[in-house]
């Protein structure tokens, strides 16, 4: 197992009261300035599916890690690894929410905290209490939407725009107005663009999601994964012909304990799905080569330790 060297950090975690709060009793995320469904409870993305032509009838568990020659493995078989097709698409989910976490930190933008005051109650059960504040990191751990509605922000499109397409990043992701949770895009692209976030922001956003893990949806496979995975969750319903009309799918995209972009998705809402492909992804992450952690401020050598709790 690899050794990451953060005890502290996870049993400040572990120590430290819950900033989840249970504030998703049924497990789905939202996204508050849009629903992860619309307003007549019919999903706006294109469908989730792979895009190979055909619809497909089923949405197996699958796991997809980037890199130079980016790989996806289905979970529920003991095939190994294939190419990733650039066929395959997900919905973006709330995976929105952490693009606009790492645009502030990237452009040093100030905390504008959101004070919740029971004007949205639906929206806001995901953020905090009537009377009670919520900060980025609070909001990202929490999948709170209202929080990053880039409105509220003030975020420029011509300021985002230039951001993204500087580093060369999928045109969906250079444009705020597709930036939701409706947004169906390539999983390749969704890696690639994981890629590109700086190594100082990634470093950051990594160590807020670990509270994802510990202490959120994904808390239910820490026992298999321990630290291996920092990811932020989606879960959203589909509206597709087939098997899977009527169903949640979940997952969530982030990056591995060595800052390898990663992605995950299955049936169901994302805490079982997570719970349910936690022992297998594990096994694949452990047997990936060891890479540089990408926190130039203790830079090192990842071994094939890690912590398992």
């Amino acid at each position: 197992m690899r050794a990451h060297g953060q005890l502290l950090l996870v049993a400040t975690l572990l120590l430290s009261p819950p900033l989840w709060a249970q504030r998703s009793g049924d497990g789905q995320e939202r996204s508050g300035n849009r629903q992860e469904s619309s307003r007549d409870g019919q999903e706006r993305s294109s469908d989730g599916q792979e895009h190979n032509g055909d619809a497909q009838e089923s949405w197996p568990d699958r796991l997809a890690l980037g890199g130079d020659e980016p790989r996806v493995w289905q979970l529920d078989t003991t095939a190994g690894p294939q190419a990733l097709d650039d066929r395959l698409h997900t919905p973006l989910g709330s995976v929105w929410k952490l693009f606009v976490y790492s645009y502030l930190l990237a452009t040093d933008q100030p905390e504008q905290p959101l004070r919740c005051e029971g004007r949205q109650p639906q929206e806001e059960s995901y953020c905090c209490d009537p009377g009670e504040s919520i900060n980025r990191e609070q909001a990202l751990i929490r999948s709170c939407g209202l929080y990053f509605a880039p409105q509220r922000l003030g975020l420029q499109a011509n300021a985002w725009r230039h951001y993204w397409q500087s580093r060369q990043a999928p045109s969906w992701l250079s444009d705020l107005t597709q930036l939701n949770e409706a947004q169906s895009v390539s999983v390749r692209s969704l890696l690639h663009a994981l890629a590109l976030i700086p190594d100082r922001v990634q470093a950051q956003t990594r160590t807020t999601l670990g509270a994802v893990m510990l202490q959120g949806r994904g808390k239910g496979g820490v026992g298999a994964l321990g630290m291996l995975v920092r990811a932020k969750t989606f879960t959203l319903p589909t509206n597709t012909q087939g098997s899977l009309k009527g169903n949640i799918i979940g997952g969530g995209a982030g990056w591995s304990d060595n800052g390898t972009p990663l992605w995950f998705s299955g049936r169901g809402p994302s805490p079982q799905v997570i719970q349910r492909l936690a022992p297998r992804m594990a096994d694949i992450l452990l047997q990936q080569p060891a890479l540089t952690v990408r926190n130039r401020s203790e830079e090192r050598r990842v071994g094939k330790e890690c912590l398992r709790l």
